[in-house]
């Protein structure tokens, strides 16, 4: 994706959500490439925090502001958390995931605010993209993991609890013994 498409994509996410008074967030890939390092993605990810009653507001706005949907918004208004999305002029696919109490309020308050082209916007931390990358654990997450880890600015105690906090909320056990494999085999390599 093209650095300035990005860029008028996320400018137009910018005051979307600022009409709605809505907390957001980017992360995804593009998270990774101001966090790490640059890595080429086919689309954008953001999260926004919005009541329940604002989905259909949401829906109008994104709509109004220049992308379309693919999905009919019943189905999505009903069903989903995620709305995909497509901006009209750039052809940027982008996934909006509508956030919930919990962890995504919380990585909303920790989101720092990073200037693509002209627009300030709100990105996820490096500790809470590093959890939210191992969470999916694709390879290519966990390329994503690397990366940040390569380039030692992960507070590896905040990121340790973090994802022993997940575990226990989604009585999983994987996150952690992942990261510290990670780890190792950071090391290894030095």
């Amino acid at each position: 994706m093209s650095a300035p498409a990005q860029s008028e994509v996320l400018a137009a996410l910018a005051r979307v959500f600022r009409k709605l008074r809505a907390r957001w967030y980017v992360f995804g890939a593009a998270a990774v490439s101001v966090r790490a390092r640059p890595r080429l993605t086919d689309d954008l990810d953001v999260t926004v925090l919005i009541a329940p009653g604002q989905r259909q507001d949401l829906v109008d706005a994104v709509r109004a502001a220049g992308f379309t949907f693919e999905h009919d918004f019943a189905t999505i208004l009903r069903t989903s958390a995620v709305l995909r999305t497509r901006h009209r002029r750039t052809k940027l696919p982008i996934d909006i995931v509508i956030g919930g109490p919990g962890l995504e309020e919380e990585f909303a308050e920790r989101a720092s605010l990073i200037k693509f082209g002209r627009t300030r916007v709100p990105v996820i931390s490096t500790e809470d993209l590093l959890a939210c990358k191992l969470l999916a654990g694709r390879p290519k997450d966990l390329e994503d993991v690397r990366a940040l880890l390569r380039e030692d600015i992960v507070d590896l105690a905040r990121a340790r609890a973090l994802l022993k906090r997940i575990e226990s909320e989604l009585d999983q056990s994987d996150l952690s013994p992942m990261l510290e494999l990670l780890l190792k085999e950071r090391r290894g390599r030095r």
